[in-house]
This record gives C-alpha cells, structure tokens and sequence, in this order.
C-alpha cells in the first residue's frame, strides 16, 4: 500500500505536516489587501479593515460616500485612502477634522481688514466693514472728504468745513457765532468796534460799516 498526504500536508505518508499557506504568498490566494490565517491543511482569507471582498480579491470601502462609514465633523472635508480615510477641517475651522470648531479671525488678529474697519466674525468667516466716514471694501478703507460736497456735511452756509480722518468739524466764518451747524451773524455795534468819534456804526452780515454823522 502507499501512503499519500492530504492537500494541505506535506511529508513521506507516513508523517504529514501541516503546510503553512500564509508564510509565503505564492501559497495561497490573498489578496494583498487581505490577511491570511492558516489552518489544518488549509488556510482562509479576510480583508483587511477598511477593505471589502472575499479576502482572495478585496476593494477599498469608500468612507467618504457614506457618512455612517466616518467620524468627519460636518464642518470637516473627508478625503478617501487606501483602506481608511482622512478629515480635515475647512478653512475658518480648526481641529482635528473630527471635531472642529470656528475660528475666531477677529481676535485672534488673523484678518486683512484695514486699520480703520471693524472685523466682525461670521461661522467659518468674517467681514470687514469700515468705520464711518470712511469707504471701500473693509480691505481697504479710504477718508471720505465731507467738505468736497455740502450734502456730506451739516455745515452752515457761513461755516467753513475742516475734513479731518473719518470726520469734520464746522467753524463759523469772521462776522458770525455758533456752533458751526448754526451761525448767527454778530452784531459788531453792540460791542465794541472801531468806529471812529463823529460816526454811526451800522451792521452788516458778517461784519459793520461805519458811516460819518452829517457835517
């Protein structure tokens, strides 16, 4: 009589030994993807995690299509690799991608907004927004020149505007009072004035005349 081993057992008949298929490759058929484990004259595949199949062929599980298959915060992208995937949180959030939280551009002095705009933090943002008396697009800002149009400012018709960095400021003109958005004219000849002896002092807007007295 003869004595043969079974599949998966080497040896003369007599002595059979277990042939271990997954301490080389060319003895079994794993997919390199898939871990092999050895058994009694056999041996079985699984794929490895974040891989699907039968273990002899195994394709990559696409995390990222399916929001069950990862942790990715909503504020997060998730980028598919080889048997995993990765999140990173979008710009204006930071973390790890699992957790991310809004940064704050405004306090932490991380925004281009001009030195004369104010930064207001949005979610995942911010705006600029420039003071008043100043225009652009909170980027940048420039003065805006009240005094080249009087519909800009408040001033009276006998003031003289002064254009000052994101303001002005009125004075009344020689001759009159107030406040610069109100001036009332002076009356010099109730004071004192300069008329000579022998003249009569007569108001005029914004200044006097003196006339001689008959003779």
């Amino acid at each position: 009589f003869t004595c043969t081993c079974h599949d998966g057992f080497h040896g003369n008949g007599p002595f059979c030994t277990d042939i271990d298929e997954c301490s080389n490759s060319s003895l079994n058929g794993c997919h390199s993807n898939a871990t092999c484990h050895n058994q009694p004259g056999s041996y079985n595949c699984t794929c490895k995690a974040g891989f699907t199949g039968d273990g002899k062929t195994c394709r990559d599980v696409k995390e990222c299509l399916n929001s069950t298959l990862n942790q990715c915060h909503v504020n997060a992208t998730c980028v598919d690799t080889p048997g995993s995937h990765h999140c990173s949180c979008v710009s204006g959030f930071s973390g790890s991608g699992e957790d991310c939280q809004d940064i704050n551009e405004c306090e932490n002095k991380t925004d281009n907004c001009d030195s004369n705009a104010n930064c207001t933090n949005n979610v995942g943002s911010f705006t600029c927004t420039c003071h008043d008396g100043f225009h652009g697009n909170g980027s940048f800002c420039t003065d805006i020149d009240e005094c080249s149009n009087s519909s800009l400012n408040e001033c009276h018709t006998n003031a003289t505007c002064h254009n000052g960095p994101g303001s002005y400021n009125c004075t009344c003109k020689a001759g009159f009072t107030g406040d610069g958005k109100t001036c009332r004219d002076k009356n010099e000849c109730t004071g004192k004035h300069v008329c000579p002896p022998n003249s009569n002092c007569t108001n005029t807007p914004g200044s006097y005349a003196c006339i001689c007295i008959a003779g």
